[in-house]
C-alpha cells in the first residue's frame, strides 16, 4: 500500500478565494496585522541594545556602508520613514512586513520543489518560528536576513532550473541585497555555488550564459560598497574582528552544537502540524520521515540548500559571531521545505 499523499483531481469552479494565492495572502497579512500588534504592546520603546536607533539616525544619510555593519538594513529603515510615520508603531510595522516578505520568498522557494497544495503549510509552520516572529521585531541587520536570504535561494534555484535571462538578473540582485544586508550572507552564497557544483543539472547550468549574467549583475551592484569599502580606514570588517570573542575549543563546540540544535528546532511546529492533521497509519510514516529527513544525506537540491548554510556556520563558528540570540534567526529556509517533501513520501521535484 502507497504511502504517499494522493492528490487531489481539480475541482470545477473554484473560486478565488479557494485558490492557493489567496490563502497564501491571508496568511501573510495575518502575520503583519499579528505581529505588529505585538511589537507595539510588548514593549514601550525601542531595542535596548539600540539597534534600532541606530539603523534609524544612519538612515537618515545615506551611505554606501556604515562602520559597522553593510547599509542595507539602514537603506530600509531610512526609505520606510520616508513614507511612513516616525513611530514605535512604524517600527513594529516595518518588523513584520520584513518577516512577511521572508515568508513569500520561501513561498517562491517552496514552489520548485512542492506541489501547489503543500506551500501555505511550509509558509504557515514557518510564520509560527521566532526567527520569524519574536526576534525578528528587533529589526537590524540580523533581521534584514530574514527576507533577503529565502530570495536569494529561490531566485537562485529558479535559475538553476529554468535558466532565463530575468531569472539570472534577478539573482544577482537578490544574491547582492543578501551581501548588503550582512557578510556573514557569504556563507549562503558559498553554500549556493557548492550546491550547484554538486548537482549534474545544475552543474551543466553553470557552463552556460545565464549564471554568468547573474555574476556580472552582483558585481555591478556591489561595486559601489566594495570602493566605499576600500576607502574606509574603519569598516565593518574591522568592527568584526573587534567584537570576536576569544574561545576555548569546548566553547567552539557546545556554540556550533547549539546553533545546530536551535536551527533543527524549528521544523519541529511542522512535525507538529502533521502529527495532528494527517490520520490513520499514515500519519505516523509521515510524521517519522519528516523527524528523520534532515539525517538523511542525499543529492538533492533541497536537501543541499536546507543543510549547507547551517553546517558552514558550524564548521566556521570560531569566525561568526553566532551568540545564543543570533542563533535563532532562521537560516535553515529549506527545511520545512525538505520535511514536508518527505513526509508527502516524495522525492522534492526539481523542476
Amino acid at each position: 500500500m502507497s504511502s504517499t499523499v494522493p492528490y487531489a483531481a481539480p475541482v470545477r469552479g473554484r473560486t478565488f478565494a479557494s485558490t492557493a494565492e489567496f490563502q497564501l495572502a491571508v496568511l501573510l497579512l495575518v502575520h503583519v496585522l499579528l505581529w505588529t500588534w505585538v511589537g507595539v504592546v510588548s514593549r514601550s520603546n525601542l531595542d535596548a541594545p539600540g539597534d534600532m536607533v541606530e539603523a534609524y539616525v544612519w538612515g537618515q544619510g545615506w551611505q554606501w556602508g556604515y562602520y559597522k555593519h553593510p547599509p542595507l538594513s539602514a537603506w530600509v529603515v531610512g526609505l520606510w520613514f520616508s513614507v511612513v510615520p516616525e513611530s514605535h508603531f512604524g517600527y513594529a510595522l516595518l518588523a513584520s512586513v520584513n518577516g512577511a516578505v521572508g515568508l513569500l520568498g520561501l513561498a517562491v522557494l517552496a514552489r520548485e520543489f512542492l506541489p501547489r497544495h503543500w506551500i501555505l503549510l511550509v509558509v504557515a509552520a514557518a510564520s509560527l518560528t521566532p526567527g520569524i516572529t519574536t526576534l525578528a521585531m528587533r529589526f537590524n541587520a540580523n533581521a534584514i536576513l530574514v527576507s533577503t536570504w529565502p530570495w536569494a535561494m529561490a531566485l537562485f534555484a529558479r535559475l538553476m532550473i529554468r535558466g532565463r535571462a530575468g531569472d539570472a538578473v534577478a539573482c544577482g540582485v537578490a544574491c547582492a541585497l543578501a551581501m548588503l544586508g550582512k557578510y556573514y550572507s557569504g556563507v549562503l552564497l558559498l553554500t549556493l555555488v557548492a550546491t550547484a557544483l554538486l548537482l549534474p543539472e545544475w552543474r551543466a547550468r553553470l557552463r552556460t550564459r545565464t549564471p554568468w549574467i547573474a555574476v556580472a549583475v552582483f558585481a555591478a551592484c556591489m561595486a559601489p560598497h566594495l570602493l566605499w569599502l576600500a576607502a574606509q580606514s574603519q569598516g565593518p570588517l574591522d568592527y568584526a574582528r573587534a567584537a570576536t570573542i576569544p574561545q576555548t575549543r569546548g566553547e567552539v563546540i557546545m556554540r556550533a552544537l547549539n546553533f545546530a540544535l536551535a536551527q533543527y528546532a524549528f521544523p519541529f511546529l511542522a512535525f507538529l502540524t502533521f502529527w495532528l492533521s494527517l490520520g490513520g497509519v499514515f500519519r505516523r510514516q509521515a510524521w517519522w520521515r519528516a523527524a528523520t529527513s534532515l539525517f538523511r544525506p542525499r543529492f538533492e537540491a533541497v536537501w543541499l540548500l536546507a543543510v549547507a548554510p547551517i553546517v558552514a556556520t558550524m564548521v566556521g563558528t570560531p569566525e561568526f559571531d553566532t551568540n545564543r540570540r543570533k542563533c535563532l534567526i532562521r537560516i535553515g529556509h529549506g527545511l520545512g521545505i525538505v520535511t514536508t517533501a518527505s513526509s508527502i513520501g516524495g522525492r522534492a521535484r526539481a523542476s
